[in-house]
């Protein structure tokens, strides 16, 4: 079953972000999304019940606050998105689950969903994803671009930014690696090899010497401090021939 989802926010540009950080959970989907408060509230406490509703504070009509205190049990959880961080400790006086203060970053966002999932919907958690997409926002302000993990090759960091190689194109965002490393270590195909380099090791065409190397452009050098990890991970994989009596 999935986990239905509702957006009210009177800023349709905020509404269109979050639908983006939804469509990362496969098992998410959105109802509906409202930008009017009242609008939503009668149709939400004469519908069906919602899974999570977001919610922005600061809107015409109605506070998110006041929205909250009246939805009542229609809603199993409530996040609150807003501007206004003076506003957490009265959200969580009305059942308030998660208090996100504008903007809400990709990393911010699931981390806080994937509590929600963990401690409000334990099933869904155990249930195989088979979605292995990133959503990655571009230098061009308000755009994203959709990437597939197992596509990508490695992660180069350069102070603020980072790039992303895959097997066919590359993306620049600004991110620091921290935040990179924080997403992506969970995965087991990524691999920190350089305070500068996160691969997907996976992609390992062939190693020589410190060098990590994809295809014939793309390679990347390993820090003597990270080499240890990628080949106990190389040996662990490692074709050997078994001597025999006779070899002796």
């Amino acid at each position: 079953m999935n986990i239905k989802c509702a957006i009210i926010d009177d800023d349709q540009n905020q509404i269109d972000l979050i639908k983006e950080y939804i469509q990362l959970f496969p098992t998410f989907e959105l109802v509906n999304a409202y930008t009017n408060p009242i609008q939503a509230l009668a149709e939400i406490t004469t519908g069906e019940t919602i899974d999570i509703l977001f919610i922005d504070i600061g809107m015409p009509h109605m506070s998110g606050l006041d929205l909250a205190n009246q939805i009542g049990s229609k809603v199993k959880c409530l996040i609150i998105i807003t501007a206004y961080p003076q506003h957490a400790l009265e959200a969580f006086e009305v059942s308030v689950k998660q208090y996100l203060v504008k903007p809400v970053s990709q990393l911010r966002f699931t981390e806080a969903i994937s509590k929600i999932i963990t401690e409000y919907f334990p099933l869904e958690q155990n249930k195989k994803i088979e979605d292995d997409s990133l959503f990655v926002q571009t230098e061009e302000k308000g755009w994203f671009t959709k990437l597939t993990k197992s596509e990508i090759l490695f992660i180069e960091s350069n102070r603020n930014y980072i790039k992303i190689i895959t097997e066919t194109n590359q993306v620049t965002t600004h991110m620091g690696m921290k935040d990179v490393t924080n997403a992506l270590l969970q995965d087991t195909r990524f691999m920190r090899v350089h305070q500068s380099y996160l691969v997907n090791v996976t992609k390992t065409k062939r190693v020589a010497g410190n060098t990590i190397e994809f295809d014939e452009v793309n390679k990347v050098v390993m820090s003597r401090a990270h080499k240890a990890k990628f080949m106990a991970y190389m040996d662990s994989r490692m074709l050997q021939r078994k001597i025999s009596d006779k070899d002796s």
